[in-house]
């Protein structure tokens, strides 16, 4: 870290959020944020800044962690592998992240919400684009996806706020012919952007994921009838590669 004389362990805190990997364990997601300012005039230098995870995060047992903030090109030593590496590639030639995430259904039930893990969704999101999504419902007799995804347009409408991708056109997920429910008939799916605090659905999110115990979802997937009623909600959490 650079410091101009100001800047310390105190001038950042570490925010935490959780999934799940698919042996049970915890993975966290770190993002360090800098809370005070460097305002100091001496000249710039070089200093660790150092954190424990069980004694400083409370991160203990078996889990798994990665760092949310970009990472971007310090100056390396001449010679050395990173001055190599910095010399003939650059932030241009790295394609964003792909990142993969599974969720289960969020089933409602006597106004009580339940965990049904038997109907599920897969995806992955690239540079805002949505990949490989796959649909399991008992509805269905084959896996379900959608044949088009468009960025949602910001109209003030509920739906506006609650998601960032819309999914048109229901159809079998190897693209032969599938049968289901009248109900799907005409239906579509929104996909939220990443659930944080500020989302217009957090506090709610954050209720319900602490009742069934589970860790709050990174992002949402919800399927809509073609009269806009909510069929199906599913919590998504992201999946180690």
């Amino acid at each position: 870290m650079e410091s101009n004389g100001c800047t310390d362990k105190s001038s950042f805190k570490v925010e935490t959020r959780q999934s799940k990997n698919k042996d049970g364990s915890i993975h966290n997601i770190l993002k360090i944020v800098r809370i005070k300012p460097d305002n100091c005039k001496k000249l710039p230098e070089r200093i660790p800044i150092l954190f424990n995870l069980e004694k400083d995060l409370n991160l203990s047992g078996n889990f798994t962690y990665s760092i949310e903030n970009r990472i971007l090109n310090a100056e390396a030593g001449e010679g050395s592998l990173y001055s190599i590496l910095e010399k003939y590639f650059s932030l241009k030639d790295v394609k964003q992240e792909e990142i993969e995430y599974e969720g289960f259904l969020i089933r409602t039930s006597d106004g009580k919400q339940e965990i049904d893990q038997t109907e599920t969704v897969s995806f992955a999101v690239q540079a805002g684009q949505i990949k490989r999504l796959r649909i399991h419902l008992k509805a269905a007799t084959k896996d379900l996806t959608f044949a088009r995804y468009l960025k949602v347009p910001s109209d003030g409408s509920n739906f506006a706020s609650w998601f960032v991708i819309e999914c048109k056109d229901l159809q079998s997920f190897d693209g032969t012919p599938v049968t289901y429910e009248p109900f799907l008939m005409g239906g579509y799916a929104g996909i939220s952007p990443e659930i944080k605090p500020g989302y217009s659905l957090y506090d709610k999110l954050k209720e319900i994921s602490g009742q069934l115990g589970l860790p709050l979802p990174e992002r949402t997937f919800a399927i809509y009838s073609l009269e806009r009623h909510p069929i199906y909600e599913f919590f998504c959490y992201r999946q180690l590669k």
